[in-house]
């Protein structure tokens, strides 16, 4: 710190020789003569010539570190949040890096080349031929170049990034919003049943049914899955099984009449499937009674 600042006094100081040297030539007639010129040309590029060192530190210090200063303040103030894309196994919010690092170079940029415009302008009007402030032209204009290039690669770089995480994350949307019916794990299960499970006096014409969560595959609703038996016999009666147009109902219809003021039992049986193919997830019994008459 204490060698900056002994620079920019240093440089303070040249400043008032130039402001001097300025002033001096303000004061002379118009007809100045080449030899004036001459000597003023020559003073300029001894003031440039020795306080060289002072102004190469104003320069990095003006092009590089207040630009680094004022981006590492910017990034503190709006710092990125963070989150981890489990799905992708990756951390969103990389792209700041890049961004930051676009933040500086551009400002590093543009203040290389207002530097080397200074400098070339500096050269040519006082028609200068320091060897020292050609050689500052020069390492301005190879910077300027060297930072062209990197800040073009890493604008070229974040862009074809930022594409394809975008081309990414819209497959990874369109796979989550159609995946087939086959990859489904939940199991159906049977949500409620007509008659209701210990009902009596249910007519001698009821059709039994059960509701499943999911649509059923009706392939494995049949009379091997869905029983109605009368009392204690193990045979089944006969009838016809159906589903309804959403595929959710399952329904028995007997072929003849309950008996009157008999229990029956109704059962699904696990070999009942979804449309993905998931078994039941229990088996379901239920009975009812019917009506005297």
């Amino acid at each position: 710190m204490a060698n900056v600042t002994a620079a920019l006094t240093n440089a303070t100081e040249a400043l008032q020789n130039i402001s001097s040297i300025f002033a001096a030539a303000r004061s002379l007639p118009t007809t100045t003569t080449n030899a004036t010129a001459v000597n003023a040309t020559t003073i300029i590029s001894s003031i440039f010539d020795n306080n060289l060192p002072d102004l190469f530190i104003i320069v990095i210090f003006l092009i590089i570190i207040i630009p680094l200063v004022l981006d590492m303040y910017l990034a503190y103030r709006k710092k990125p949040k963070e989150s981890t894309d489990k799905e992708n196994n990756r951390v969103v919010g990389m792209p700041g890096l890049y961004r930051s690092l676009m933040t500086f170079g551009i400002i590093v940029l543009v203040g290389t080349v207002i530097f080397y415009l200074l400098a070339l302008i500096t050269l040519n009007i006082n028609n200068s031929t320091s060897p020292i402030l050609q050689s500052l032209i020069d390492i301005l204009k190879n910077l300027g170049t060297i930072l062209g290039t990197a800040l073009a690669t890493i604008i070229a770089f974040y862009f074809g990034m930022r594409g394809a995480e975008s081309a990414t994350e819209k497959a990874a949307a369109a796979t989550a919003t159609t995946k087939p019916a086959s990859g489904e794990k939940v199991p159906p299960k049977v949500l409620n049943t007509i008659p209701a499970d210990g009902a009596t006096e249910v007519p001698v014409t009821s059709l039994v049914s059960a509701t499943f969560s999911q649509p059923m595959s009706s392939a494995t609703i049949n009379t091997n899955t869905f029983t109605v038996k009368k009392g204690d016999e193990t045979i089944p009666i006969t009838g016809i099984i159906s589903l309804s147009s959403d595929g959710k109902t399952a329904i028995f219809d007997s072929a003849e009449d309950f008996s009157p003021n008999n229990k029956y039992v109704a059962a699904i049986d696990i070999g009942a499937e979804d449309l993905a193919g998931n078994a039941l997830v229990s088996a379901k019994r239920w009975s009812f009674t019917t009506t005297k008459n």
